[in-house]
């Protein structure tokens, strides 16, 4: 099943743009995505885990298993206790993001199959609106260091508003192996900022 670009989070922080928590065109497979509902899997194929707040306390959230190489991803809600799975994951290199439709977020790097269960510990994060002209589309890789956190279709005129750590962040507009724009921002937790592609 392909979930739409609006449909993952029920909520909006500007009215004119979809909102996303590190989660865009997203194609999970049913069974490969499933909240845990408390008991954690044994499949050797399986990556698991649980968000929590700062204080340690279980939060339902959005998670995303993002491949690093292609930046292909899975997502899937939490149950009620903050645990989720992915199931039938291959041995390639992964992130783990969790996000919430309050703004926090969290990463988990270097994710394997048969590795965990993992923790993930939410933080305050920063707001961004991505937005393109000059052309139908794109993509939109988004970086936090050297680690891959969003990857989606960026399309002119349909601003994408994207919930990132704070820090250094690193927006590379592409198609296939050619860049087309790049921009780095240094982003304070809370902080909000827009951003526009012109292309050629």
């Amino acid at each position: 099943m392909k979930l739409d670009r609006i449909a993952l989070l029920p909520f909006f922080l500007f009215p004119a743009c979809a909102v996303h928590v590190y989660v865009h065109e997203v194609s999970p497979d049913a069974s490969r995505a499933e909240s845990m509902g408390g008991s954690m899997p044994s499949s050797p194929d399986a990556i698991s885990g649980v968000v929590r707040d700062a204080q340690g306390r279980p939060v339902r959230a959005h998670v995303v298993l993002v491949f690093q190489e292609d930046g292909g991803s899975y997502g899937t809600g939490t149950s009620e206790d903050g645990t989720f799975v992915f199931q039938e994951i291959p041995p390639v290199e992964c992130v783990l993001v969790a996000g919430t439709e309050d703004g926090r977020v969290a990463i988990e790097r270097r994710v394997l199959p048969a590795h965990g269960p993992f923790e993930l510990r939410l933080q305050p994060g920063s707001t961004m609106t991505l937005a393109m002209d000059g052309r139908p589309s794109a993509r939109c890789a988004v970086w936090h260091g050297d680690v891959r956190v969003e990857d989606f279709t960026i399309r002119a005129g349909e601003p994408n508003s994207v919930v990132v750590p704070s820090g250094g962040i690193r927006i590379q507009i592409y198609d296939g192996d050619e860049t087309l724009a790049e921009s780095t921002v240094d982003l304070a937790a809370g902080e909000r900022n827009d951003l526009r592609f012109e292309l050629d």
